[in-house]
C-alpha cells in the first residue's frame, strides 16, 4: 500500500492540539494529525464527558459485587472472632432484684411552699436519678462487699485471673516495672479500690418505664453468688436509706434543739424589755386605749362627713330662697297654710271678677272683696318670709355644726398622733416578742415531729421481688453476639469495599477510559484462554517443529485456535471498531503500544493481525519492540533473522518475513536486541522496510515498546505515520499512568485512535462493564457443534471467517 494514502477528515480538518486539552476543560471534537508531507491523515478522537455523572444504585451494587470477597472476608472474620471470643469467654450469671421506690422522705424543715412552686416532674426526675446513683455508688458497694466478705472471692479480688497464663504474664510485667519501696498500705488500698471498681462494673440499674420499679442486677461467674449479692444489695440499699433518714433526723433534732434554746432565751429577753418599757410609759392598756381613740377619730370623721352633706343640701335651698321668685320653693309649695290661702285667694278673686262686671269699685261688696284679697295676699307673703327665715336659720346652724365637728376632728387627730408617737417603740418591741414567740412555737413543734420520725423505722423503698438463682448464663449471648457481629462485619465489609474501590486508581471499564482519558474504547478484550491442550493437532505441532518452530502458547492465537470464544469475538469487535475509527477504514499502518509492560499489547497485536487476515486481507505483524521482543515466542519462531538484521543490512527482506501458519498472516520478528534501538528505528532503512512491506500487504501491525520511558513509539509514529492504539489492562493500569501515556503520545504528534481495554474478567460479577461481553457466551454453545465437524470444513472457517 502507498504510505502517502490520504484519509478524509471527518471533522472537516483540524490542527494538532496541546496535550493539556486531553484532560482539562476541552470541548468535544477530534484532534487532527497530519502526515509528514502535510496531507490530512488520521485524527485523534476524544470525547467530552461530563465532569460529574449521576451515580445510580446499580453502580453501588456493582462495587459490592466486585468486592464481594472483601465483604465476605470482613463478615467471616468478624463472625469467627466473635464466635471464638464468645466460646472462650467466662459464662456470667445475672440475678435481678426488683425494688419499688416511692418519692418522699424525712422533712426536717417545712418547705411545702417552696416545693409547691417547683415543677413536680423535674423534682421527681432529680429524685429518681439520685436513687439510681446511690444504687451504683461506692458506699453501697462497700457495704455489700463487707456484709458478704467478698474480699476473699477469687473472681472479684483477681486471684482467679492471676492464676491464668495471661494473668501471670501481666503480674510478671507489673513486677518488673513496680518499684521495690512501694508502700504496702497504698498497695492494699489500690487493690481494694480495684475490687470496688470491678464490683460496680458488674452492677446494672435499670428503671422500668412509667413506674416506680427499678431492677438491680449483678453478674458473676457463680449463679449463687450473683443471687446473694443482688439480694444483699437490695437490702443494704433499704438499710442505707433508713440510716440516712435517721441520721438526717438526728442531725435535724440536734440543730432544732440548739436553735430552740437560743430562741427561748431571745423570747424571754424581749418580753422582759417590753414589760420594762410599758411600766415606764404607762402603756399597760395600750391596745384598749388605742382602740378607743381610733374609734372616736373614726366617729368624728363620719359625723363631719354627714354634717358636710347636710350643709350642702341646706345651702342649695338657701340659695334658691334668696332668689326673686319664692313661690316655687319646695318648702313653700309643700306648706298647707299657703295652699289654703291660695285656694281662698282664688275664690275671692273669682267673686271679685263676677261683681266687678256689674258693679263699680265703689260698690260696698266689691270694696269688701278687694280688701279681703289684699289681706290674703299679705298673709301669703308673710308666710313665705317666715319659711325663708327658717331655711336661713337651718343653713347657718348646719355651717356652725360642720365647723365645730371639724375642730373636734383636728383635735382628735392631734391626740392620735401624739399617742402613736408615744407607743411606736412599744409596738416595735411587741412585734419582736411576737416573732420570737412564733419561731419558738414552730421549733418546738418540729422538734416533736423529728423525735417521732426518728423513732419510726419506716422506708419508702420496698423489695418487690427477691433475686432468684439464675439457671442459664446471661453472657455471652452467642446468638445475639453472632447477629451483631454479622451486622458489624457486613457494615465493615461494605465500608472496606467502597474504600478499596475509592483507592483503586486503575481503569476498570470503558466508562473509566472515556471519563478519565477522554478517548474512545475501541475494544474490551476478556481474558484469553486459548484452545485446550488435548484439542491441539499433534501433526500440526510436528510440522511446526520440522519447520524450526516451537509450540506456541494458545492465548496469543485465540482467534485461530478458538474462533467461537468470547475472546475471539472481542478481537473481531476491535477489528470492526478500527474500520469505523479511522477515515477510509482500518489504517494500513497500525502501531500498538501500552503504558507499561505486561498489559498484553503483543497478544492484541497478534490476534488483531490474525483477525484481519481472516477477512482475506494480507497482514504482516512486525515486532519493533527491540528491547523486550516476544512475538517470536508467541508464534513459536526463532528470534533471528528479524528487523535488526534487515536494518543493519545483513539480510534481505524476504529472509526476515516468516510464515505464521495462518493464511494471509506473516511475521517479522525483532531479531537480535541492539544496543541502540531508537537509532535503528529512526533510520532511513526503517522507512524503506515499511514501504516495502506496504507494497506487499494491506495492513502492517507494529508491536512497539511501552510508551512511557522510551522514545521508540514517537519515533516510529513520526517516521512511519499511521495510527496508534494504546492497550491498557483492566484493573491493573492506573488512570494516572494511562493519562500520562496518552498525553505523551499526543504531545509527540502520535495519531492515537483510542484505547483497548485488555483482560476484562467477563465472568466476574460486579461492575457493569463485566457484562460488556456477556453475549459472547452465546457462541460457546456451539463449541460442540464445531468440534464434530470434519476438519476440512472447519479449516476454511479458521482462515477466512470474518
Amino acid at each position: 500500500m502507498n504510505d502517502e494514502r490520504e484519509y478524509p477528515d471527518r471533522t472537516g480538518g483540524g490542527n494538532g492540539r496541546d496535550s493539556g486539552d486531553l484532560l482539562a476543560g476541552r470541548r468535544g471534537g477530534e484532534l487532527a494529525e497530519r502526515s509528514g508531507d502535510g496531507d490530512e491523515a488520521i485524527t485523534t478522537a476524544y470525547y467530552e464527558v461530563a465532569d460529574e455523572e449521576e451515580v445510580n444504585l446499580r453502580d453501588y451494587i456493582g462495587v459490592l459485587l466486585h468486592r464481594r470477597w472483601t465483604v465476605a472476608t470482613a463478615l467471616v472474620v468478624c463472625v469467627l472472632a466473635t464466635l471464638i471470643f464468645s466460646l472462650v469467654s467466662t459464662p456470667m450469671y445475672e440475678a435481678t432484684a426488683l425494688l419499688q421506690i416511692q418519692p418522699g422522705g424525712p422533712n426536717i424543715l417545712s418547705f411545702e411552699d417552696v416545693q409547691e412552686s417547683m415543677a413536680l416532674s423535674q423534682a421527681y426526675n432529680d429524685f429518681f436519678q439520685t436513687q439510681y446513683d446511690i444504687l451504683s455508688s461506692r458506699r453501697l458497694a462497700t457495704r455489700t462487699i463487707d456484709k458478704l466478705g467478698l474480699d476473699a472471692d477469687p473472681w472479684l479480688n483477681g486471684d482467679l485471673e492471676r492464676s491464668t497464663f495471661l494473668g501471670r504474664t501481666k503480674a510478671w510485667i507489673a513486677s518488673l516495672v513496680a518499684s521495690e519501696d512501694e508502700d504496702p498500705e497504698l498497695a492494699a488500698l489500690a487493690k481494694r479500690q480495684k475490687l470496688i471498681d470491678k464490683f460496680i462494673d458488674h452492677v446494672r440499674v435499670k428503671p422500668r418505664r412509667k413506674s416506680f420499679l427499678v431492677e438491680v442486677s449483678f453478674r458473676s461467674p457463680d449463679p449463687e453468688t450473683s443471687a446473694e449479692v443482688a439480694n444483699t444489695m437490695a437490702r443494704e440499699y433499704v438499710d442505707l436509706t433508713l440510716d440516712q433518714r435517721i441520721e438526717a433526723a438526728a442531725q435535724g433534732r440536734d440543730f432544732i434543739a440548739k436553735q430552740l434554746a437560743v430562741t427561748k432565751a431571745r423570747l424571754e429577753e424581749s418580753e422582759e424589755q417590753l414589760q420594762e418599757f410599758a411600766r415606764g410609759r404607762d402603756l399597760y392598756a395600750l391596745e384598749q386605749e388605742e382602740k378607743v381613740i381610733h374609734e372616736r377619730l373614726a366617729d368624728l370623721n363620719n359625723r363631719l362627713t354627714e354634717a358636710q352633706g347636710e350643709r350642702i343640701s341646706l345651702e342649695a335651698a338657701y340659695q334658691q330662697a334668696t332668689g326673686p321668685d319664692h313661690s316655687n320653693l319646695p318648702a313653700v309649695v309643700a306648706s298647707p297654710l299657703i295652699k289654703s290661702l291660695k285656694e281662698e285667694l282664688s275664690k275671692a278673686e273669682a267673686e271679685y271678677a263676677a261683681l266687678s262686671g256689674r258693679f263699680t269699685d265703689a260698690y260696698p261688696q266689691v270694696r269688701t272683696l278687694k280688701a279681703r284679697i289684699e289681706q290674703i295676699r299679705s298673709s301669703i307673703a308673710q308666710e313665705e318670709n317666715e319659711i325663708i327665715s327658717s331655711i336661713k336659720a337651718d343653713y347657718e346652724a348646719a355651717v356652725a355644726r360642720e365647723e365645730m365637728l371639724r375642730e373636734q376632728l383636728e383635735a382628735q387627730r392631734k391626740v392620735v398622733a401624739a399617742y402613736e408617737e408615744k407607743a411606736i417603740d412599744f409596738k416595735i418591741m411587741k412585734r419582736e416578742v411576737d416573732t420570737n414567740r412564733g419561731i419558738y412555737e414552730n421549733l418546738l413543734r418540729r422538734l416533736k415531729e423529728v423525735e417521732v420520725t426518728e423513732a419510726i423505722r419506716a422506708s419508702n423503698i420496698t423489695l418487690v421481688d427477691s433475686p432468684e438463682v439464675p439457671l442459664e448464663p446471661a453472657s455471652p449471648n452467642i446468638p445475639l453476639n453472632l447477629a451483631l457481629s454479622s451486622l458489624l462485619g457486613l457494615f465493615a465489609g461494605v465500608g472496606l469495599a467502597f474504600f478499596q474501590d475509592y483507592m483503586d486508581d486503575s481503569l476498570k471499564s470503558p466508562d473509566d477510559v472515556e471519563r478519565y482519558l477522554r478517548l474512545p474504547t475501541l475494544g474490551a478484550v476478556p481474558v484469553l484462554k486459548g484452545a485446550p491442550e488435548e484439542e491441539r493437532d499433534k501433526s500440526e505441532k510436528r510440522q511446526r517443529r520440522e519447520r524450526g518452530k516451537d509450540d506456541a502458547p494458545s492465548a496469543d492465537l485465540e482467534v485461530v485456535l478458538r474462533p467461537t470464544s468470547s475472546g475471539a469475538e472481542a478481537i473481531r469487535t476491535l477489528r470492526a471498531s478500527l474500520f469505523l475509527a479511522a477515515p477510509g477504514g482500518a489504517p494500513g499502518r497500525l502501531l500498538i503500544s501500552s503504558a507499561k509492560p505486561g498489559e498484553g499489547k503483543t497478544c492484541i497485536a497478534i490476534n488483531l493481525g490474525a483477525a484481519l487476515a481472516q477477512m482475506g486481507r494480507r497482514v504482516v505483524v512486525v515486532d519493533c519492540d527491540l528491547r523486550r521482543p516476544r512475538i517470536h515466542k508467541a508464534i513459536g519462531l526463532s528470534q533471528s533473522p528479524g528487523v535488526t538484521n534487515y536494518l543493519t543490512g545483513n539480510v534481505a527482506l524476504d529472509e526476515v518475513i516468516r510464515d505464521s501458519g495462518q493464511a494471509g498472516l506473516d511475521i517479522v520478528t525483532a531479531g537480535p536486541i541492539p544496543p541502540n534501538p531508537v537509532d535503528l528505528l529512526d533510520s532511513v532503512g526503517m522507512g524503506e522496510l515499511i514501504r516495502d512491506l506496504e507494497e506487499r500487504y494491506d495492513h502492517i501491525v507494529i508491536d512497539t515498546p511501552p510508551a512511557l520511558g522510551f522514545a521508540d513509539v514517537p519515533v516510529l509514529s513520526n517516521r512511519l505515520g499511521g495510527a496508534c492504539l494504546l492497550v491498557t489492562r483492566a484493573g491493573d493500569t492506573s488512570r494516572r499512568l494511562a493519562r500520562q501515556a496518552c498525553e505523551y503520545l499526543i504531545r509527540m504528534q502520535s495519531k492515537l485512535l483510542g484505547v483497548v481495554l485488555n483482560r476484562v474478567a467477563s465472568r466476574s460479577t460486579g461492575y457493569s462493564y463485566y457484562g460488556y461481553y456477556g453475549y459472547y457466551g452465546y457462541y460457546s454453545h456451539y463449541g460442540e457443534y464445531y468440534k464434530k465437524r470434519p476438519e476440512d470444513e472447519t479449516q476454511p472457517a479458521l482462515e477466512n471467517t470474518a
